[in-house]
C-alpha cells in the first residue's frame, strides 16, 4: 500500500506530469506500437515520483473498453501498483459510451452527485491538487457536432456546477498549501490559430481565470496540444514574474506530437515542438522545481520558482 504524507508535510515530493499518452501508434501496422509512451514511462520510472498527474486524454483513439488494457494498465501497471495517478478528463476520454469506459477504470473522490468523477481536488502532503473538467467547453462551442457526446444541457450543468464547487474547494484550501490545478484544455497555448480555439477561450477564461488567480494558484498543467510550452507567470492576461500563475501545457505523453501553427506569443517563456515528454515537478519547503524530460532523458526545459502567497520570484 501507499500511504500520503500528512497535510503539514513539508518535505520534498516529486510529481510525474503527462498527458495524451495512450497512443495505439498505428498499431494494425507499425511495430512499433506504443513505443514513444513506453519510452516515456521508462524516464518517469527513472525520476522514481511519489505521484502522477495525468492532463488528460489517457486512451486513444476514442477511449474505447479494449484500449484501456494495452493502453493503460499494462503499460501504467508498475506505477498504478506503487503510486497514485490523478487524471483529468480529455476530449478522447469521452467518446466512447459517454466516458464510461474511463468512469469505469478510474476510482478518484464524488464531489458531484450528479456528474461523479468528471472533477475533484486530492491533497498528498502539502500539495491539494484540482482536476477539472474542461470536456464540456466542446459541445458549448461545437454543439452540432459534439452534442452526441455530451448533450447541451449537462454540458451548460458541468459548467456551472464546477464553477460553485472550485469557488469552495479554493475557499477551503489552507493558504500554505501548494495548489496545482490541472485540466485537459490549455487556457493559455500557442499551438493552434486563434480562430480555431477562440470561443472555448472565452468560456475557460471568464469562467476559472478569475477564480484562480483570486486564490493565488501555484501552477496551471493542461494537455490536449501534442507538444511542450510554458509560459511566463500571468495575472490579469499581462505577464508578471512576481504574482502571476506559470501555464505550463503537456501533451507529449505518447501520442503523435505536432508543430507550433502560430508565433510565440510575449508571455511564452519556452515551446518545444514534436518532442514527447513529461514534466518532473519537485516541491519542497516554498521551492518549486520544473523540468521537462523527452523520451532520451534529456531536460528541455527546467524553471524554478520560490514561493511566497504574497508574492515569489524565480530563476
Amino acid at each position: 500500500t501507499h500511504t500520503a504524507p500528512a497535510l503539514d508535510f513539508n518535505g520534498e515530493i516529486k510529481l510525474a506530469v503527462l498527458g495524451d499518452s495512450g497512443e495505439p501508434y498505428r498499431m494494425l501496422w507499425n511495430v512499433h506500437a506504443g513505443k514513444p509512451q513506453t519510452e516515456i514511462l521508462e524516464q518517469i520510472e527513472r525520476a522514481n515520483p511519489d505521484l502522477v498527474v495525468h492532463t488528460g486524454d489517457l486512451v486513444y483513439n476514442h477511449g474505447e473498453w479494449e484500449n484501456y488494457d494495452p493502453l493503460y494498465f499494462k503499460p501504467y501497471g508498475t506505477l498504478l501498483a506503487r503510486i497514485p495517478i490523478y487524471p483529468c478528463l480529455g476530449n478522447h476520454d469521452i467518446m466512447t459510451d459517454h466516458g464510461a469506459p474511463y468512469f469505469a477504470n478510474q476510482f478518484l473522490p464524488e464531489v458531484s452527485e450528479r456528474f461523479p468523477e468528471r472533477y475533484y481536488s486530492a491533497d498528498y502532503g502539502n500539495v491539494h491538487l484540482i482536476s477539472l473538467d474542461s470536456s464540456y467547453l466542446e459541445t458549448l462551442t461545437n454543439p452540432e457536432e459534439k452534442k452526441e457526446i455530451l448533450s447541451v444541457e449537462d454540458a451548460e450543468a458541468i459548467r456551472q456546477e464546477q464553477i460553485e464547487w472550485l469557488r469552495e474547494d479554493l475557499a477551503a484550501t489552507p493558504k500554505n498549501q501548494w495548489i496545482i490545478v490541472f485540466f485537459h484544455h490549455p487556457l493559455y497555448s500557442t499551438a493552434r490559430t486563434p480562430r480555431t480555439v477562440q470561443n472555448r477561450l472565452d468560456i475557460s477564461h471568464k469562467d476559472w481565470l478569475p477564480l484562480l488567480e483570486e486564490a493565488g494558484v501555484d501552477l496551471v498543467l493542461s494537455g490536449h496540444e501534442h507538444l511542450y510550452e510554458r509560459f511566463h507567470p500571468i495575472l490579469h492576461g499581462k505577464r508578471d514574474d512576481a504574482n502571476g500563475i506559470p501555464y505550463v501545457v503537456t501533451g507529449g505523453g505518447g501520442g503523435d506530437v505536432r508543430e507550433f501553427e502560430v508565433p510565440a506569443s510575449e508571455l511564452t517563456a519556452l515551446r518545444v515542438p514534436m518532442t514527447h515528454h513529461f514534466v518532473l515537478l519537485t516541491l519542497k519547503g516554498e521551492q518549486l522545481l520544473l523540468d521537462a524530460i523527452d523520451r532520451d532523458g534529456k531536460v528541455i526545459d527546467s524553471w524554478e520558482r520560490t514561493r511566497a502567497r504574497t508574492g515569489a520570484s524565480q530563476e
